[in-house]
Order: structure tokens, then C-alpha cells, then sequence
């Protein structure tokens, strides 16, 4: 596995350097996608359709955890490159950016989320401080900051399970 893992990061590594606009992100993303595929088809010997990531999930962590590294490389390239002066707002804050990040790595667990589903998370029952955090607003509250901050940290399957707990008290 550790020989396919260095495989996966020589090739995400050279791609990632291509990146330089979200567009080509999105580009990246496909192209990691189709390869944790086909490396995890070396892995395990058969087809993805016969045996998917979800049917080993302690196997297929390790290739997880890589695809969301080399996702959030790429999304950091882009905002090194497209960096404004400090004080004024970039186009897509790092929150932003994070958010993407974690919609997307809940995803690949294979549960489509919403923005609404992490605010409801982090206790909020409006998008206000929500939305102030995404785009790096100044008025944003270090208490709202903190509540997404958690909520971005928690593992795809710790985030669902406080969705249902959620769901299951309104």
C-alpha cells in the first residue's frame, strides 16, 4: 500500500502545480478522483464497481486521507497565487476555500451535504454568521469563527453523525 500511496503523491504532487485558478481545481480534483480509483483497483485486485472504497473503509482511509491532502494543496496554490493585499477581501476567502473542502470530503464518505447542514451543526439557526465567516468578513464573531473552525476540523463521519443527532432533535 505504502508503494502506491508514494505513487499517488508524486503524481498529485506534478499535477498540482497546474493548478492556478479554480477551474483548473476542478480539473485536478477529476483527475485525483480517477486515480485513487485506479490505484485502488491495484490495491485490492478488482474493479472499483466490485469492490468500492466503502466496503474497506480501514483500507481505504489512507488513500481518503491523500486525495483530501492533495484536494486542499491545490486549493491552497490557488489562493497563494491569487492573494490580495492584506486588508481587503479576496474573492474566495480561505473559509471558502475550507468549506469546499469539507462538502467535498463528506461527499466522497457518500452523503451529499449543504452550507446550511454545517451551520446547522455549528448551533446556528440562521446563515448570517455563517455567510460573514465564508467570505472573511470583519464582522464575523471569534465565537462564530470558533464554531466553524470545530465543525471544519470534524471528520466526515463525526460531521454526519452530529447532523442526525441534529436532524433528530428538530
Amino acid at each position: 500500500m505504502e508503494h502506491l500511496l508514494r505513487l499517488f503523491d508524486i503524481y498529485a504532487g506534478a499535477f498540482c502545480n497546474l493548478v492556478s485558478d479554480v477551474e483548473h481545481q476542478n480539473a485536478f480534483i477529476a483527475m485525483l478522483d480517477d486515480f485513487v480509483r485506479r490505484l485502488w483497483e491495484q490495491f485490492t485486485g478488482h474493479y472499483y464497481v466490485v469492490a468500492p472504497m466503502e466496503s474497506l473503509p480501514d483500507a481505504a482511509k489512507p488513500f481518503r486521507e491523500r486525495l483530501r491532502y492533495w484536494t486542499t494543496e491545490g486549493y491552497r496554490r490557488i489562493q497563494n497565487l491569487t492573494a490580495t493585499p492584506e486588508g481587503s477581501e479576496s474573492e474566495d476567502s480561505e473559509a471558502r476555500l475550507r468549506i469546499d473542502e469539507f462538502i467535498r470530503a463528506v461527499r466522497l464518505e457518500g452523503t451529499k451535504i449543504t452550507r446550511t447542514d454545517i451551520w446547522t451543526v455549528a448551533g446556528y439557526s440562521d446563515a448570517t454568521e455563517f455567510e460573514r465567516f465564508q467570505r472573511g468578513d470583519q464582522k464575523a464573531t471569534t465565537s462564530a469563527k470558533h464554531n466553524f473552525n470545530r465543525v471544519l476540523s470534524m471528520t466526515p463521519e463525526a460531521f454526519l453523525h452530529a447532523l442526525k443527532k441534529k436532524q433528530a432533535s428538530k
